[in-house]
């Protein structure tokens, strides 16, 4: 995913992961909570996933998720979930 806003820029991108940490928008307002992109980090990580940014200041930024494919056999006999002799 990308955007076209400020961009980020590199002595902050080591930081944008952290709990509240927040960023000054181009008018030097700093704007949101600071836990948008840490709820996110943490749910690729419980799926076994990475995220990353790519960002220069002044040209947006871009974020790419990665996640592991798992494929699972399906359970044949679902009538029996549960159930237990």
């Amino acid at each position: 995913m990308n955007d076209s806003g400020i961009g980020i820029p590199q002595s902050e991108q080591e930081h944008i992961f952290e709990r509240f940490y927040q960023i000054a928008n181009g008018s030097g307002k700093k704007e949101g909570s600071g836990l948008g992109l840490v709820i996110s980090r943490e749910i690729v990580h419980v799926h076994h996933g990475s995220i990353r940014v790519e960002s220069d200041q002044g040209s947006g930024s871009d974020f790419q998720v990665t996640l592991p494919l798992r494929f699972e056999p399906a359970n044949q006999n679902h009538a029996s979930e549960g159930v237990h002799n």
